[in-house]
This record gives C-alpha cells, structure tokens and sequence, in this order.
C-alpha cells in the first residue's frame, strides 16, 4: 500500500483536497448540517434528478420494464429518458443504500465524482504532458471546484463527462501517436453511455483537439497518414456509439419523434456578450442566474497571471502555445456566436443553464495554467509576473470605476474585489518565491492554501446567490414528505391495476415514479405532448415540460381512472405514527383504464392556450363522451355573492375585466365571496387576457387552499392558470376568492368564471360509461390485457392511454387500428356489438436494431483485441 500510495500520491492528493473544500463549503453553507434545515435538493434536484435516481432505483431492484412506465405522465416510453438522467455507471452505487438515505448517498456521490475529475486531470496531465507534481494538483482543484462544477453540481448527470475528459484527451494522444485506439473507444463508450447530451459536446471538443494536435506532431494532414488516423478517430466513435446501441438507438428514434416540441431562443444581436463580460465570468463568485448567465468559465484568478504568462514562456515550444491559443480562440468564438453557440446545444437553446459546453474551455485553461505553474515554480520570471499582476489589477479597478459611473453592471462587486486581492496575493507568493528558491516547499504550501481559500469562497458566494434565487430545500421537510408518501402507499391495500393514484398537494412533480404509482404528473424534458395539451384544455396545472394535479375537477378524475387521492396531512408525524387512513380519498367515480362512448368524442377537438375557457371544454367533452347534450348542464356558470377591492379598482371595458391598484404605492387585492347550499363542487378559473398584457403575477388564496401558486406568465408557455377548488373541506358552506397583485400590477382578465359542478347529476352518466366498461385481466408495464362488453352496434372505446404509434392494438386476436383521440392524447377502437377480448402491446423502435448493433460492435472490438494480441505474440 505504501509503493502505491507513493506511486499515485499526486493522484490521492487532488481527489481528498477536492472531497474535502467542497465537503466544507457544502457544511458551512448550510447544504450538510445536522438541524436538516437544507439540502443539495435544489431547482432541478429537487423537481427531477432526485426523485429519476429513486424510481431508477425502484425500476432495477423490483425488475420492472426499462422500456416503458405508467408511473410518469399517464404512461410512457422511457429509455431516452433514462439514458438521459440515470445511466450514469456510479448509479449502481445507489442500489445498496436504504432508500431513506438517499438524499445523503445522493450527495456523496456529487462529492466522489468531483474529487474522481481532480484524479483524472493529474492522470491526463502526466500521460498526455509529462508533468507529475504539486502544480498538477493545484490544477486538478481549479478543474474540479470550478464556476461550472461548483454552479451545475445538481445536474449530477453532467458531472460524469468531467471524469472522462482528461481520460479521453490522454487516449486521443495515443491513437493519433499511432498506438491503440482501444483505450479512447474505452472511455468514449463510457462517456456515451453515462450522457449522450454533454458526450456529443466533449466530441466536438474532441474533434478540435485532434486537429490540432496532428498539426503539431505529424506537421501536414494532406496525406494518407492522416486519413488513416481520421478514419481511427471517427471509426472509434462510431464504435463507442454502436457499443451503446442498445440504449442509443432507440433514444434517438424517441427523439426524432419528439422533434419541434422544444423552443429556439434567438439572440438579439450579433454577439452573445462583450469581452468584459467574459472577463466578469473568469472572477471570483461569478454566477448570475441559472436562466440568463455568462459562461461559468472560472476556475481561479491564478489564471489571470498563468494564462498571460504561458504565451510569453520561451522554456514553452511555440507550436504548442500555438494549437493551445488557437484551441482557446475556437471555443471561445463557439459561445460568443449565436450560431455556433445554438450548434452545441443540438438546435435549442436552453431556458435555464446556458453554456452547458463551457466545461471544455475550463479545462483548456487548467491545462495551460498547470503547464505555465510548473515553470513558475522552477524559475519565476520576476518582471512578467509583476507585468501581468499589475495589468490584471488595473483591469478589474478599470472595471469598478465602470461600474460606479453607471457605465457596466458588474455581476459581482464583491466578487471583483475578491479577485484583486488574491492576484495580489499570487504575484507576492511567487515575488517571495524568486527572491527565496530555497523556501519553495513552505511557499508551495501557502499558495496551496490561498488557492483552496479562494476556491471555498467562490462556491459558498455561488451557493448563496443559488439559495437567494431557487432556495436549498429543507433535508427534514423533504424526508417527511417522503415517509408520508410512503405511509399512504402502504395504507392503500386494494388492487390498483388500470387506476391511477394522485396527490393534492406536491411532495414532487415525479412522485409517481419516484415512489413506483401510477400517476398523471410529471416534470421532465421527457413527456407527452397530447397530455399535456388535454391537461392545459381541462385546466389542470400544465408548464414547460411540467404538469400537475393541481386544477383536476372530479370529472377529470372520473375519465383519467384517479382512484385515491392522498391528502395533505399538517401533523404528519402523528400520522406516521398511527394506522389512521384519514387522509386517503377514495373515488367510487373513477373509470378503468377503458371505457365504450359515444362515436362524437372522435371529433373532439383541443382549443390553444390562453383562450381557453376549461370547464367549458369539460361541457364539451361530457356530452362528446355520452352523446347527450343534456349533459353539458353538470357544470353550471354562476356569479359571486359580492365583490370586494382592497386598494385596487375594478372596471369593465370593451368586455375585459380590468383590475388595478389605486395607490400605485401598495399592494391590492380583490376578494369573490361564494357561498353553496347543497354538496355541489364550485370552481373558479381565472381567465387571462395574455394578449393585451405580458408576464404577470398574481397570487391566489382560498380559506380551504391557503396559499395557491399561480404564477401566470406568457413566457414559455409558464403557468397557464388553473382550476382552483372551492370549499376544499367537506363541510365547508362559504369561501372567498383571493387575488393579491403587485405594486403598480394591471391584470387584464377576458372572464372570472365561476362554475359548480353538480355531482349527484353526473352519476348518471358515470352510471352509462361504467356499465361498458373494460374489465382488466392483465396489467403490467407497456401491456394492458382486458374484456369488454359492447351492447350497442356503434361505439368506441375510450383507452386513457397516451397515444403513440408505438401500441400495437389486438381484438380478439386481430391487429386493430387505432384512433387519435383528443389529438394525440388517448386511445381509441371502434368495436362492433359483443364481447371482445383487447390487447395493447407497447414495442419501442430501435430496440431490436440497438442490440444488433451492440452485439456487431462487442464482435469487431473482440476481434480487434484478438488480432491485437496475435500480432504482440508474433513479435515476441
């Protein structure tokens, strides 16, 4: 252990100083602590990432279906999404902890795979530069504890790539070297398989760097040489791809089916930012915000001295300080040019984390920062270093001399100050270091220091604007929300097979999935567009890549088959430690999966947002289903008892509602006041002119509701109003409506509907549907097997399963052809009088193909290795 230590001690160096400055600015931010008051669940972690690694590890440990899930958005195909979020190799570590560890194993393994990145680069940089020492180290901390690592360790499936690229830049030598290729297909596969999404960026970086380093080591590339060694490169890719076949390919037919539903965001003008603002981004606590920041490409403001003084080295050889610039000037004009900028991000620019790619240029600085440190600590050219220290002083007081004559808004004041007084700092340990060589050791120690005090600064700066703008969710608040989940579960014994669970209030948006029920809600960049249409068209909380429960009427959960609804429980440890079933509602109304309806609902059609009235669309939809008109009377308009404004006026113009305050200085509001007589449900839906006004925010209290979230905004299609329940307590008589605006806030409403629906009437109708319904006889992950009785000559039946073209239909044996229903939204057969036997088969494309081309793969490496070794033996 001791020759092995002493082997790699550089390497152990970098992975423990790395684990250990973020384990502590993860403690003194308040992201660890024993009170629990926060967590890394925070912005995506907590809507997404966490609970996709709780129902990854749900899916592996119960051996359900990788290829399809009723526990996410009704019912979907999910390999793409899995190859997306949890394919990651270090998931399986996640398999062997108690699931009420997680959210601590989820940060350790944020922790491991920073500290695993600081190992790699020290490995890149003695097999690709041959520098083994102290400056590696200090190096691998910049790489590692960077802006990007430090802002986007969250997106734990990004982390992953930070691993393989020192890998795969030390490999990519060997093959352009002429030795073999298989280490680079090695890493690649590996970097493929852990995320496709940030491996196609590394590739491109890749591709540059191949470039660049055949020029400077082979002199031409106009010769068969070359070809032979392009063809190595490109034919390692399409192997390392191939190898990943199996859950590739059929994740790029998922998206190529899913092609348009994203959104491009153009830029305003021809640069995405000015050179000051890049400087900006290269200081100490650089961050803005998740949604419209500068590239995160700070690593420390040693660089400000290194970089400079790399191009100025003469110790260096020139052509490498040129394919360095020249690699730095590329990825440099890649994000500054819209164009070239929208190429990394495969067509879309993100809503949120902009410059997913900039990892590369941080990398590229590490390396030339750790080249130029190991001369510096040799010799220190005594007057470039001070040159440079000055330089780089002068331009960040030049920059808050800007600042303070309102001509530039800094990102961060604090942090420029911050970045001036560590590059003094540097330039005096390295004036000390070329006054006393003989100190070397105990100033290599000191620079050490400061170094990883300005790195812990950096992240516990970036941690605090990230709590200011999204807030670290509470470690305690969430295990709890998760014991109750699970409580609840527990407490439903019945058989749920074709009927679907639902929450009212939000542990998460992926509980379902999380937690192994199914469910209608969902967040992710993977979901069902013609549900999330219907959802928006019924009134039920439907965002960006995002729908709820929230909004649902209890027709909406009569037709989508919402069996039980889980309750809010306020004492929650009281009900954990009871064997009360309380809070558990369960819907005697609820349809199985399939139901016979009328031949009108086929010609039901969807209306676009934002002039929506939903319950009308309910109407509709109840006399499509039934083929009554009659039935449309069980939503019923009515108006309000009274109407009351506090500091705001309410007028009435050109039949738009407008609502603004009176003292401009001041919060409004206005109050609906409702009362009921009998046990009808009553509905209020605010309806939005987003026409005549843009992003708006108003927020929306019940007596019953407390609090709603109702962030309406036009942006991205953010938050479409919904439904909001009345009287949500059984025995509840009166209700008021609350809507607080903002200070100098103008709401344009089209209508304030209000709406009851009448229960007992409907029953009727439930009555009809449920009489020809489907009895389920067999349920299981992308398989639904069933008899239904038709007794009527006309008919379809309604299955409240997400259309795809990837369900293959059977009555009583026959392939059937299906019916789009509700665009895109259910299935539906037309089915002659009789009893029939029907089954849904889900077969995801690709999946047949990706193995075939998995097994060739694994078949031609197997044969390279041979003919490898065969050669090495015959040499021999």
């Amino acid at each position: 252990m001791k020759r092995y230590f002493r082997r790699y001690k550089y390497e152990a160096m970098a992975g423990g100083l790395s684990f250990f400055i973020l384990l502590l600015a993860f403690c003194y931010s308040g992201i660890i602590s024993v009170t629990g008051e926060k967590s890394i669940l925070i912005c995506d972690m907590y809507g997404q990432y966490y609970e996709f690694l709780l129902g990854f590890r749900h899916i592996v440990l119960e051996r359900e279906s990788l290829c399809y899930s009723w526990n996410l958005d009704m019912g979907i195909g999910i390999i793409g999404f899995l190859a997306y979020y949890v394919a990651s190799p270090f998931n399986l570590l996640l398999l062997v902890v108690p699931e009420s560890w997680m959210i601590g194993a989820v940060t350790g393994l944020i922790l491991l795979k920073l500290a695993l990145s600081a190992v790699t680069f020290v490995l890149c940089m003695k097999k690709t530069f041959g520098q083994y020492g102290i400056e590696c180290v200090l190096g691998s901390l910049c790489y590692s504890l960077g802006s990007f690592a430090v802002t986007y360790f969250f997106n734990i499936m990004w982390l992953d790539i930070l691993i393989w690229l020192p890998l795969l830049v030390c490999s990519l030598k060997k093959l352009v070297d002429g030795k073999s290729g298989l280490p680079f297909l090695f890493f690649l596969t590996l970097a493929f398989f852990s995320n496709y999404y940030m491996s196609y960026m590394a590739g491109v970086f890749l591709f540059t760097c191949f470039i660049a380093y055949y020029i400077d080591s082979k002199k031409h590339i106009f010769s068969k040489e070359f070809l032979w060694c392009f063809f190595r490169f490109i034919g390692s890719a399409i192997v390392a791809f191939g190898l990943c076949g199996f859950l590739l390919v059929p994740t790029v037919f998922q998206m190529v089916d899913r092609l348009g539903e994203g959104t491009v965001n153009h830029s305003n003008g021809w640069l995405q930012f000015s050179i000051l603002d890049f400087f900006q981004a290269a200081t100490v606590g650089s961050y803005t915000s998740l949604e419209n920041g500068k590239p995160l490409v700070y690593c420390s403001s040693l660089f400000f001295i290194l970089v400079p003084l790399y191009f100025l080295n003469g110790r260096i050889r020139k052509r490498e300080k040129a394919y360095m610039g020249i690699l730095l000037l590329v990825w440099f004009a890649m994000m500054i040019i819209p164009a070239t900028d929208l190429l990394m991000h495969i067509g879309n620019n993100p809503t949120w984390f902009p410059y997913r790619y900039a990892f590369v240029y941080c990398f590229l600085i590490c390396i030339v920062g750790t080249r130029q440190l190991q001369g510096m600590l040799d010799h220190v050219k005594l007057t470039k270093t001070l040159a440079v220290c000055t330089v780089s002083i002068l331009l960040i007081l030049f920059l808050m001399l800007l600042h303070a004559c309102k001509r530039i808004q800094v990102v961060s004041l604090k942090g420029l100050c911050i970045s001036a007084i560590c590059i003094g700092l540097y330039g005096m340990s390295f004036f000390y270091l070329a006054r006393k060589p003989a100190m070397k050791r105990d100033l290599i120690v000191v620079l050490a220091f400061i170094l990883s005090t300005e790195l812990m600064v950096n992240s516990l700066i970036i941690f605090h604007n990230m709590d200011k703008e999204c807030g670290f969710k509470s470690y305690t608040a969430i295990s709890e929300k998760q014991k109750l989940v699970q409580k609840q579960l527990a407490d439903i014994q019945e058989n749920t097979d074709g009927f679907r669970i639902e929450k009212n209030y939000r542990a998460g948006y992926n509980d379902g999935f999380a937690f192994g029920y199914n469910s209608l809600s969902s967040f992710s960049s993977v979901y069902n567009k013609g549900v999330h249409r219907f959802f928006e068209n019924m009134g039920i909380v439907n965002q960006l890549w995002n729908s709820s429960y929230q909004g649902s009427t209890s027709f909406t959960d009569s037709i989508l088959g919402v069996k039980y609804r889980l309750h809010s429980v306020r004492k929650s440890k009281l009900y954990l430690s009871s064997d009360r079933s309380d809070f558990i509602e369960k819907n005697d109304l609820a349809l199985p999966i399939g139901f016979l309806a009328d031949e009108a609902v086929t010609h039901f059609k969807m209306e676009e947002a934002y002039s929506l009235s939903p319950l009308k669309k309910q109407q509709e939809l109840i006399e499509a289903l039934t083929g009554e008109e009659e039935s449309r009377t069980c939503f019923k308009r009515f108006e309000p008892d009274k109407i009351i404004c506090h500091n705001a006026k309410r007028s009435v113009e050109n039949g738009k509602v407008i609502i603004e305050s009176i003292d401009k200085n001041q919060d409004s509001s206005i109050s609906y006041y409702v009362s009921r007589k009998g046990k009808e449900e009553c509905y209020f839906y605010p309806q939005f002119d987003y026409h005549r006004n843009g992003t708006k925010y108003v927020e929306v209290n019940t007596c019953f509701s407390g609090s709603v979230y109702s962030q309406f905004s036009e942006r991205s299609n953010l938050s479409i109003p919904y439904n909001i329940r009345l009287f949500d307590s059984p025995k509840a008589t009166e209700d008021c409506v609350t809507l607080d605006l903002l200070k100098h806030e103008k709401v344009v409403l089209d209508q304030e509907l209000f709406y009851q629906f009448d229960l007992d009437f409907y029953k009727k109708y439930y009555d009809k549907l449920a009489r020809q319904s489907m009895k389920v006889e067999s349920w299981k992950e992308g398989y639904v097997k069933g008899i239904i009785t038709s007794q009527e000559d006309k008919g379809v039946v309604v299955l409240t399963v997400p259309y795809s073209k990837n369900w293959n239909v059977y009555v009583d044996g026959k392939k059937t052809e299906m019916l789009s229903l509700c665009q895109d939204t259910f299935i539906g057969i037309k089915i002659p009088k009789g009893t029939h036997s029907i089954v849904l088969e889900y077969k995801e494309p690709g999946i047949f193909a990706g193995r075939l081309i998995s097994v060739l793969c694994l078949l031609f490496v197997y044969y390279r290795l041979q003919k490898n070794t065969y050669l090495i033996q015959l040499k021999k």
